[in-house]
């Protein structure tokens, strides 16, 4: 078992679940497959910062592959969502915005419509011209990550990379799971509580109360800037 990915702690943490040895999600195997490799599945809550984390990480690069099969647009509810997200933030000429985890780049082309110069960033390789590995051209007014944050082993990396995308004093807005599903991909499980202590830690702070959305079963909204 891994220290504590928010706090560091290296203190034996309380379990929560144990779903023993499991396949990964997304293989999409062809029917001729009798068998595929199994890891463990596990999660615990950390006693100094109760972050619900897992407790054996999978490499990354096992997960999140080229051929990774999600594409954001063929979900009805979630275009509707983001193109909610979008209403009322018409950009003037020039404003950049930057969606971190931005896959098939669904909302890098409604920001664009809504006259952002838009742009995003995946790990995963994408056809999309405005997605791309190093980032795009910054600084950014405006920073996206949804669905990201709960994906990351290294937080101190992830969330430092996006202190350093944004122009100072601007948003950044942050969507995870309220609780999800548990998988392999998944290494955090959040709460309201823990992730402002993730964010806090990290000179995050703010700008209004966090808000519960419909999306997943039940989402956390934050929406903060640099402290």
């Amino acid at each position: 078992m891994h220290d504590c990915i928010n706090c560091g702690s290296a203190e034996e943490r309380t379990p929560v679940l144990d779903l023993g040895e499991q396949p990964l999600a997304n293989g999409l195997l062809r029917r001729q497959y009798r068998s595929v490799p199994l890891h463990p599945l596990s999660i615990s809550e950390c006693v100094a910062c109760h972050l619900v984390q897992l407790d054996e990480h999978v490499d990354p690069k096992y997960l999140f592959h080229p051929a990774y099969p999600y594409r954001q647009g063929t979900s009805k509810t979630w275009v509707e969502h983001l193109e909610a997200f979008v209403a009322g933030r018409t950009a003037p000429a020039g404003l950049r915005s930057l969606d971190v985890g931005a896959n098939d780049g669904t909302l890098v082309d409604l920001l664009a419509a809504a006259g952002w110069d838009a742009w995003g960033h995946d790990i995963v390789p994408s056809d999309h011209p405005r997605v791309v590995l190093d980032g795009g051209p910054g600084p950014f007014h405006l920073v996206t990550a949804f669905n990201v944050l709960a994906h990351v082993p290294n937080l101190d990396f992830f969330i430092a990379r996006l202190h350093s995308a944004m122009m100072p004093g601007r948003h950044l807005v942050i969507e995870v799971p309220d609780w999800d599903l548990v998988y392999h991909e998944h290494y955090s499980y959040f709460t309201e509580e823990t992730l402002a202590n993730v964010l806090g830690r990290r000179g995050f702070i703010p700008c209004a109360p966090f808000e519960k959305i419909d999306t997943h079963g039940g989402s956390i909204r934050a929406v903060v800037t640099h402290a």
